[in-house]
């Protein structure tokens, strides 16, 4: 190769590195000019608000219905500290806190009379069919006193369906109750004389009302237990 070729070629080489370093620089001009990138912190998990779970301890001695009562009264007292959070979430101008606590009271409500529902029903059949008691005798003990009435009126009617005379309704004296003052056996009291359905108290226990169905009882109550 001659000496002017090879001037001619080392001309376009050198051409071809002054053309390649503008690119270069041009890029990094470009990217320079770019705000930078900020790293983006992880997504955050979703994450589902509810009410906390309740581990329930099972104490030596209770019963399946007494169980039961104590899960109701745990969620009735998780309740009420909902209650309180709404209310303070209210005062503070939270609005959906407190819109989130109130539905977490209402939860909690739900369960609880549920749980009570069931603890009522349970208890009765420890109370009568765990103890072999016949339909003419209704044990309310262990009941709160809605729930008392409610059995009084199912004894009743069963009673009555079976052709019974009568039956006893097992309100007790009060013993267990706060300040030793009955509860169950004045309201029970007050349901029948409602609806004039005769009934004595016992003789022998004043924590019995023995209830009137037919006329071969000292009473006669034809037609009113169809009101029950």
């Amino acid at each position: 190769m001659n000496s002017s070729a090879s001037s001619f070629f080392s001309r376009i080489a050198s051409a071809v590195r002054t053309g390649f370093e503008h690119v270069q620089a041009i890029y990094a001009s470009l990217v320079s000019s770019q705000p930078p990138v900020e790293e983006q912190p992880p997504a955050a998990e979703h994450v589902k608000i509810g009410a906390p779970e309740t581990e329930w301890r099972v104490r030596a001695g209770d019963s399946a219905g007494t169980e039961l009562r104590n899960r109701a009264q745990e969620a009735f007292k998780v309740m009420r500290e909902e209650r309180e959070k709404a209310r303070k979430a209210r005062v503070a101008g939270n609005r959906s806190d407190a819109q989130l606590h109130n539905r977490l009271a209402d939860e909690r409500r739900v369960q609880a009379e549920k749980l009570n529902k069931d603890a009522a029903e349970v208890l009765y059949r420890e109370n009568n069919e765990g103890k072999n008691r016949s339909a003419s005798e209704a044990d309310l003990h262990d009941l709160y006193v809605e729930e008392a009435l409610d059995f009084a009126r199912r004894a009743i009617s069963t009673a009555r369906q079976e052709g019974l005379a009568s039956v006893k309704l097992i309100v007790g004296k009060g013993n267990r109750s706060k300040n030793g003052e009955a509860k169950i056996k004045p309201r029970v009291q007050n349901m029948l004389d409602d609806l004039n359905i005769p009934f004595e108290v016992s003789p022998r226990n004043e924590g019995v009302l023995v209830v009137m169905l037919r006329e071969d009882g000292s009473h006669h109550a034809e037609g009113v237990l169809a009101r029950l």
